[in-house]
């Protein structure tokens, strides 16, 4: 079975942290996001991947580099093509179903399940479904009572009463289905493919499911995810520590708290989870951190203070200043998490 990862996006909603990486490879828990959707894939026998990326190519080859039980494919668009695209790019005379993946979804989905619902139904195109409170910000799908697909409505206004089911974004398709999609030309699954698909009497199918299921597209959104992770790891008070880290006899930690490797904190400083620090990250003396992701190579100068806030690799934060709810990597982003409409 071979999975096709949507890793080439410019991820526009991440920034200013997509100007540092792709989506795929932003930390969360201080590994990069790609890495859980490998392992997750990994443990439902699917060892077969392509990611399907864009600019940053490099960052996403020496990624694959790092794995020896898993075959990648690196197929790179010369020129933006969309997500059905990019995936017809990507798997030229392909002749078995495969899986497809956003590579902003967090999601536990039971791969084996949605699979086997697909072939049980003779499916040409299965898409899985998440129930969300709000469905204005996503694509809805309206389905009969065994699951084949009549509708898509695409982000249809708050007091419209369609559906809360929505687009999960992970599909399994026939490789027939390819031959719906032109040829080296932008083209979108869903508002070029799928309609096209119910229009020609096609059977899709939508897979129902309850499993875990995230969209970490925007800097609230990745916020919420490293957050509801780290506090669910483990005991919600739990301090997590790399190897080499040094940390003052008078910090004050309160978890949940993820060190990464070679942490350095001063004396006096106060951490309030929960709080994500990466490896060779230095915390200066009387620093307060509360509720916040700092990435790797973060240096924190003395009495400075970090509060609900992204900072990125590399950024330096003169001593005494406070930051506050804003995102920081070679640009500064206020976060707003007034619309979050995950489940």
């Amino acid at each position: 079975m071979e999975a096709v990862i949507l890793a080439g996006g410019e991820a526009t909603r991440l920034r200013p942290l997509s100007y540092q990486k792709p989506k795929a490879l932003v930390p969360v828990l201080n590994r990069p996001f790609l890495s859980y959707m490998v392992e997750h894939l990994s443990v439902h026998g699917v060892k077969n991947i392509t990611l399907a990326a864009g600019h940053f190519s490099k960052l996403l080859e020496d990624f694959v580099n790092n794995y020896s039980n898993v075959s990648f494919n690196l197929s790179v668009e010369p020129n933006p093509l969309g997500t059905a695209g990019a995936v017809k790019y990507s798997l030229k005379n392909h002749s078995d179903t495969f899986l497809v993946l956003n590579g902003d979804i967090f999601s536990t989905l039971n791969i084996t399940d949605i699979l086997a619902f697909h072939f049980s139904m003779k499916s040409q195109l299965t898409i899985a479904l998440t129930f969300v409170e709000n469905s204005s910000s996503f694509g809805v799908v309206q389905t009969t009572d065994d699951g084949r697909i009549t509708a898509f409505t695409e982000k249809p206004a708050v007091n419209r009463d369609i559906s809360n089911w929505v687009n999960a974004g992970i599909y399994v398709i026939n490789p027939s289905i390819l031959e719906n999609i032109p040829t080296d030309q932008f083209y979108m699954f869903e508002t070029d493919l799928f309609p096209k698909l119910l229009d020609k009497g096609i059977p899709i199918f939508g897979y129902k499911h309850d499993n875990s299921w995230i969209d970490m597209g925007t800097l609230s959104k990745y916020f919420s995810l490293n957050s509801e992770l780290l506090l669910n790891s483990g005991n919600t008070k739990a301090i997590q520590y790399g190897i080499n880290c040094d940390i003052s006899e008078s910090v004050i930690l309160n978890g949940p708290i993820l060190l990464g490797n070679n942490v350095t904190v001063g004396s006096g400083s106060k951490l309030f989870g929960p709080v994500i620090i990466g490896d060779n990250s230095n915390i200066g003396s009387g620093v307060v951190i509360n509720n916040s992701i700092i990435w790797e190579k973060v240096n924190l100068g003395n009495n400075s203070r970090v509060d609900g806030s992204i900072i990125g690799s590399g950024e330096n934060i003169s001593a005494g200043i406070n930051v506050l709810n804003v995102a920081i990597a070679d640009d500064l982003v206020n976060i707003d998490r007034s619309n979050d409409n995950n489940k």
